[in-house]
């Protein structure tokens, strides 16, 4: 994603609306930009990779995708029981696929590794096929997996404390399990060297990323609109970055005044971006001035939906 703006938005929208659970809207970016470097969308992102120990590594199924996907290499499953996992990896050699070689992975290696736990107990055929797997990417695939060598749950002594790697039962794909709540890691300072502009979205990205939760958001957060009401709320508009024109013909007009939007009316702003905001506005987690005029439109958009 070239656009750090743009990537810093998605990053809060995820941590905002829980799809990036416990992660400030920094970690949620990083994994979007991953993402975005190997084709995968913002969403799509999320759900295929984890911050481990400060890096981003790939799930089971992601990494699977990823040998597949470079077109250059390829796997074949021999074996996929309770008792063993063994895959056969190939390297394309013009028209055909040559053998690499094949790895194993199984009860044994498993005991000798001192694994164990819930999923190794309840998913041993899918803990052992994946462990195979990253096991062969590693020494026949390195350069497709783009540094991501290791799975969330190869580095499960890095995790947080109340996260796993668990196994969905339909798929059998590998799955974070997090039963924390609300955690959300504090987000690092903007050096003093960062732009006025890149400073006042964070500003508005960290009000925006922590959980949805009252005693969050309760007390006085940084308003994000401005009525203008005469030639000294202009002057506040410019002293606040916005370079949009207004004059007299504009008072009354209620212009937003951090992120990406900055600059444009209320009544610019798309239905959606309220409706992505609609219980939050309903449980009043905005400052007074934002949270009145939030509240007016998401009205005339019900309205207008009967």
């Amino acid at each position: 994603m070239n656009d750090p703006k743009a990537l810093m938005m998605w990053g809060e929208m995820a941590s905002h609306s829980g799809l990036a659970k416990n992660m400030n809207a920094y970690q949620a970016g990083m994994i979007i930009q991953a993402g975005s470097e190997l084709g995968y969308g913002p969403a799509a992102s999320l759900n295929c990779f984890y911050i481990v120990g400060h890096k981003v590594t790939p799930l089971g199924q992601t990494m699977a995708a990823m040998i597949k996907k470079s077109g250059k290499y390829t796997y074949k499953v021999l074996r996929s029981n309770d008792e063993l996992a063994e895959i056969t990896f190939m390297e394309k050699d013009g028209d055909s696929f040559q053998e690499l070689g094949t790895v194993s992975f199984g009860k044994k290696d498993a005991a000798m590794a001192g694994l164990g736990g819930d999923a190794w107990r309840k998913y041993p055929s899918n803990m052992f096929f994946w462990r195979c797997l990253s096991k062969g990417a590693r020494m026949f695939c390195a350069d497709a997996m783009m540094g991501m060598i290791y799975t969330p749950e190869e580095l499960a002594d890095q995790l947080p404390q109340g996260v796993e790697v668990s196994i969905d039962e339909d798929t059998g794909d590998q799955v974070i399990v997090d039963t924390r709540d609300n955690v959300v890691p504090p987000a690092p300072q903007i050096p003093e060297t960062a732009s006025e502009d890149f400073s006042q979205q964070d500003n508005h990205m960290q009000a925006m990323s922590q959980p949805a939760d009252k005693s969050t958001f309760k007390g006085p957060h940084k308003e994000m609109v401005l009525e203008i009401k005469d030639e000294s709320s202009i002057e506040e508009l410019k002293a606040a970055g916005v370079t949009r024109m207004f004059t007299e013909s504009d008072y009354g007009e209620v212009v937003m005044i951090v992120g990406k939007n900055k600059g444009k009316t209320v009544d610019e702003l798309q239905d959606s971006y309220f409706n992505f905001f609609r219980k939050d506005i309903e449980a009043g987690n905005f400052a007074p001035n934002t949270l009145k005029f939030f509240r007016a439109r998401l009205e005339r958009i019900d309205d207008n939906g009967e």
